[in-house]
């Protein structure tokens, strides 16, 4: 998907990031589409450990991207067991089955900073897990619990509660050093397209979930997008020079982002790229001059390399 111009207004708009359809258009948006009736957004958060968010209300209309478990959704629409609406992370909308979301009901207060950790029915390592989240789902910790390792305990739907590993969260806004390190977790995780979870993911979910790692979840920053082209527009600074110049020579540096039409890699020292590829169906680590050498003839040149 892409920009698009819509039939309503003269304004081109990202139907991506924009809560527009032809019948409905969401309130905050509502000024630039007056011909069109307005929905109120009701606000929800994901109960699933993922969940797909669909272009149609359709399991084979193509997963865009997913919301990840704690993860803010605002719901325009709901029928026929789905919900139509916008992601409060990224802003991306589109399709969420119905029974994946429950009311926000009080803010989060903490996030996963590993690849995965437990979901566990009682402050005991040997308690039976009600299931797993991975990097950065959100969660509401309500109290400390003691133990070898300490847990956390945290509010689930239903009014239920759980436990977590204390070590393996952070508060929702704390910042780490090294994106690349938190990028690496993600080594020989499967491919998927649209996916965001440590189950499978794409290459652009890779660079989003390490950089929102690393910076936090912070109110009033500005998000990391969720797709190829919006990444490239919107992170860091372009490396100065041409890319094929910069690729020859010693201005390379760990943590640049290299972009092609449609994908993007993480630099993870001064010749090699971590990434999720098509061509492993998995996140791998190869030399940058063989896999540019290797799309030259299907992707085509690198188009820009960025410094967050």
């Amino acid at each position: 998907m892409g920009d698009t111009t819509d039939k309503n207004t003269a304004a081109v708009h990202d139907r991506r990031l924009t809560p527009v359809r032809d019948d409905l258009v969401g309130e905050p948006v509502q000024d630039q589409f007056p011909d069109l009736p307005a929905a109120t957004g009701i606000p929800m958060v994901c109960a699933a450990r993922v969940s797909a968010l669909m272009k149609a209300p359709s399991l084979t209309a193509g997963r865009e991207t997913e919301l990840l478990f704690g993860e803010p959704f605002t719901v325009y629409e709901q029928h026929s067991g789905w919900a139509w609406g916008q992601s409060g992370l990224d802003g991306y909308v589109g399709y969420v089955a119905g029974g994946d979301l429950v009311p926000f009901d009080a803010p989060t207060t903490h996030r996963i900073n590993v690849l995965r950790t437990l979901i566990f029915s009682a402050p005991d390592i040997k308690s039976v897990p009600f299931g797993f989240v991975s990097m950065n789902a959100l969660l509401r910790v309500t109290g400390e619990a003691d133990g070898t390792p300490q847990f956390l305990a945290i509010a689930l739907p239903g009014n239920k509660q759980g436990y977590v590993i204390a070590d393996h969260c952070c508060d929702a806004n704390d910042k780490h050093q090294d994106y690349v390190s938190l990028a690496a977790y993600y080594l020989h995780a499967p491919y998927l397209w649209g996916g965001r979870s440590s189950l499978g993911l794409d290459c652009s979910a890779l660079v989003q979930n390490a950089l929102t790692c690393a910076r936090g979840i912070v109110p009033g920053e500005p998000p990391i997008l969720r797709d190829t082209d919006m990444q490239e527009t919107s992170i860091g600074k372009n490396v100065e020079g041409e890319p094929k110049d910069a690729m020859r020579g010693d201005r390379l540096k760990r943590g640049d982002l290299i972009f092609w039409k449609g994908h993007v890699a993480i630099m993870c020292d001064e010749t090699n790229i971590l990434h999720a590829n098509a061509t492993h169906m998995a996140v791998s680590i190869d030399p940058l001059d063989d896999f540019a050498a290797r799309v030259f003839t299907t992707t085509g040149p690198v188009t820009s390399i960025k410094r967050p």
